[in-house]
């Protein structure tokens, strides 16, 4: 049985599903169960996401949240690449 995102009184709780190659981590909760998508808050350990991002480079260095291709919440970071030299 698949995970599924809880409804609660203060919002949703969610479960990570995926974690892809680059450590990026999928969610279970669907975009569209999120009223209001600039407002919204995700909180894990001791870290707050404000507000939904379209893409990872819109925050390079930042952990983000955005809406991956199936529609589901997916938390990342896009990490600014060192050359040697730099």
């Amino acid at each position: 049985m698949d995970p599924k995102a809880i409804r609660t009184r203060n919002g949703w709780t969610s479960h990570v599903t995926i974690i892809d190659t680059f450590g990026n981590l999928t969610t279970d909760l669907r975009a569209d169960l999120i009223i209001n998508q600039a407002e919204v808050r995700f909180s894990f350990r001791d870290r707050t996401i404000l507000g939904l991002v379209d893409s990872l480079v819109e925050k390079n260095g930042d952990l983000v949240a955005l809406v991956d291709s199936e529609g589901f919440i997916e938390i990342g970071c896009r990490q600014r690449l060192r050359l040697p030299g730099n």
